[in-house]
């Protein structure tokens, strides 16, 4: 049943929001399920920035027999996360569209799968990118000494997990920062004025996020963060000149 946005009680407010986080909790579900299959597949595939780093003869270790399949559903679902974030982004976006004007509903479905895009580009920019270099100055603090790395598959993957969320997530600023502005928490001129904040912050979290000591990682990580806000800034002004 579709309610009218201007005379929607909170009641009905509080019934939307129920139906739509029911649809992502369905939508995530039947993706778990559906990438529980390939789940072994998976873990292979994010065990690869660390192998890269590893010696030949190290392996990796499970503490008890159900710490395998913990581990992998624990894939499954975040597979579902990645794999269906254009769907429960529209959810999302679709419960905020009736406090929009009707031109601005109209691109309720773009922004979903931008951010959807955002989402998944980030967590392959940390796959890729910093995770690999970032676990090589880890490892290498053991060359030439009597320890034996065996990373524990539980720890790993949650690890990498928060890493490549944390990825996604920051790689969501141009889109915070259009809404922000959108609706009037900071203007462009106050995000202009923070720039400067902005940079040094960027430089610390960059330094907190990466696995690795090097400076080249943490580089990695905060050049496209101060594009990602400059971008932001760019798109907030065009979205209030429009």
């Amino acid at each position: 049943m579709e309610h009218d946005p201007h005379t929607m009680s909170v009641t009905g407010h509080v019934a939307e929001l129920r139906g739509r986080l029911l649809k992502i909790a369905i939508i995530l579900t039947a993706g778990t399920v559906a990438a529980a299959a390939y789940s072994k597949e998976i873990f292979v595939l994010l065990q690869r920035p660390l192998n890269y780093a590893l010696p030949e003869s190290a392996r990796f270790i499970a503490l008890s027999p159900l710490e395998g399949w913990i581990v992998y559903i624990k894939i499954a679902f975040v597979a579902a996360i990645f794999a269906t974030a254009p769907l429960w982004f529209y959810q999302i976006w679709a419960f905020a569209a009736p406090a929009l004007v009707k031109k601005e509903q109209k691109s309720v479905f773009a922004a979903s799968i931008a951010s959807a895009l955002c989402f998944v580009a980030g967590g392959l920019f940390g796959y890729f990118a910093v995770l690999p270099t970032g676990f090589h100055y880890l490892v290498a603090i053991y060359d030439k000494t009597n320890v034996a790395l065996y990373p524990q598959m539980n720890w790993y993957l949650s690890f990498i997990l928060r890493a490549l969320f944390a990825f996604g997530i920051v790689f969501e600023t141009p889109i915070i920062l259009v809404l922000l502005s959108r609706f009037g928490v900071v203007s462009v001129t106050q995000l202009r004025r923070a720039r400067r904040y902005v940079i040094v912050g960027i430089f610390i979290f960059s330094a907190v996020i990466t696995p690795g000591p090097d400076v080249f990682s943490q580089i990695a990580v905060a050049v496209p963060l101060v594009l990602f806000y400059e971008i932001g800034i760019v798109a907030a002004q065009l979205c209030i000149r429009r």
